[in-house]
């Protein structure tokens, strides 16, 4: 199924618009192909990040004794 494309605009710094050009230029893309790869790979990345931080949060185990000094027990 074909998603329909939304229009963004975004304000790069030099270096980084000039890395985009040369991307762009160098494998025959738009320049908002190059962003738009950036982008999806940020998000992946992101999601991988936050999915081993929330298992590494549940593979901590907290014993009998800590649970009760922490409640005053």
């Amino acid at each position: 199924m074909k998603t329909k494309n939304k229009s963004l605009s975004v304000v790069l710094d030099e270096k980084s618009l000039k890395m985009v050009e040369y991307f762009a230029e160098n494998i025959h893309v738009s320049k908002s192909w190059v962003i738009n790869q950036a982008v999806h790979k940020y998000f992946k990345d992101f999601e991988e990040t936050l999915s081993d931080q929330r298992i590494a949060s549940l593979s901590k185990t907290i014993s009998h004794e800590e649970i009760l000094k922490e409640y005053g027990l």
